[in-house]
Order: structure tokens, then C-alpha cells, then sequence
């Protein structure tokens, strides 16, 4: 059996370091002259456009490759023009990434032996599973939780991710330009009891 022939989950909330684990695993990969294709899912796009700026995590960690792009959430990676372009698939943001796609994803690695990077919230921003992480983590052979975020009020490792600005829906958050505070359980729990799912954290303390 291909070594190479397997499924990772990365999964955390906002600033937990989920980035920095996925490039890191994809700049070794392309070190063995791996051919990396990147795919950050975007609900404001309707077909596949390069990062022009590349990927860069929140401290500065940069991915070594010029195959990086957005795509929308009805994205086909089972197409064989894109299937066939790469040995590794890293799929950013896979919460928003349609239901039927994302079976897809887990295709790529079973069938057609590919090696398959699948990042994104693991808890929304309103306290429930994300879409598509928790079924495919099932079938994942490695499930990763970023624990590197601290929480914005009180310090301690940041479990959730509070949502600042960008509505109450769950789809349109790229597009709205939605901003997240990461927080621990406790202060989540204490901030949503006061002012709801999303609100401000101007004035609070831990």
C-alpha cells in the first residue's frame, strides 16, 4: 500500500495555529518534490482564481508554492484535469465546501491514492459542529486539533471562535468579511449568555 495513501484532519478554532501545522506538512512535502496543490474554499467566488499573494499564516509562515487558490464551494476536485494535476490536495476552509464535494475529497484519497490535507473550524462560531469536519474526521487517518490560540479575554487556550462583525449566517461568513475573537470555554459560554453569538468585546474583561 502506498504510505502516501491516507486522509489528515486539521481542525481548531480561529488563530489556534492551523495554518502554521498545514503548511508546515505541505513545504515538507514539496521538499520531495510532491506535487502541492492548495484550495482555499470561498463562498464569494464562482470558479477557480489564484492567490495572488500566496498563503501566509497569522506569524508570518509561508507556503513554498505558486499552486494556490480560491474555489468556490461546488468545486469538483474528482474532475480529471484537476484530480491529475497533483500527488497532495490541502483543502482550506472545508466547513464551507458542499456536502456532495466533500465526499468527493474523501474520494481522492481512497480510490485514486492521493494524499489529502482537509482544514477548518471544527465548532462554529454559534457553538455547533462545523459542516463536513466531524464525518470526515471518521475516516481521516490522523486528526489534528491546533491548540496554539489563547483566548482574547482571560489568556487561557482558546477553545471557540467569537464572532466580532459579519452577521449570523453561516455561509456568507467569508464573504461578509466576518471577524472572530478566539476565547476559552468559559469565557465563550459567559459572553454568549450576555450579548449572543455575535457582539462586541469593547469594555469586557476576564
Amino acid at each position: 500500500m502506498n504510505k502516501d495513501k491516507w486522509l489528515t484532519v486539521i481542525c481548531g478554532p480561529m488563530k489556534s495555529g492551523k495554518t502554521n501545522m498545514l503548511v508546515a506538512r505541505l513545504n515538507g512535502l514539496l521538499r520531495r518534490k510532491m506535487r502541492v496543490g492548495y484550495f482555499q474554499i470561498a463562498t464569494f467566488v464562482k470558479e477557480k482564481t489564484l492567490l495572488e499573494k500566496g498563503v501566509r499564516s497569522w506569524d508570518g509562515m509561508v507556503l513554498e508554492t505558486n499552486h494556490a487558490f480560491l474555489v468556490p464551494p461546488t468545486f469538483n476536485f474528482l474532475d480529471r484535469w484537476v484530480r491529475d494535476d497533483y500527488d497532495v490536495f490541502a483543502i482550506d476552509e472545508v466547513q464551507f465546501l458542499d456536502e456532495q464535494r466533500a465526499v468527493g475529497v474523501l474520494t481522492l484519497s481512497e480510490q485514486y491514492g492521493k494524499r489529502v490535507f482537509v482544514s477548518g473550524f471544527d465548532v462554529t462560531f454559534n457553538g455547533k459542529p462545523a459542516e463536513n469536519l466531524p464525518w470526515l474526521a471518521m475516516y481521516a487517518d490522523e486528526v489534528l486539533k491546533a491548540r496554539q490560540g489563547e483566548c482574547e479575554l482571560c489568556g487561557a487556550v482558546a477553545r471557540y471562535s467569537y464572532r466580532l462583525s459579519g452577521g449570523t449566517e453561516l455561509v456568507a461568513e467569508v464573504e461578509k468579511g466576518a471577524e472572530y475573537a478566539p476565547m476559552c470555554r468559559s469565557c465563550y459560554h459567559a459572553v454568549v449568555d450576555k450579548q449572543g453569538y455575535v457582539g462586541s468585546l469593547e469594555g469586557k474583561e476576564a
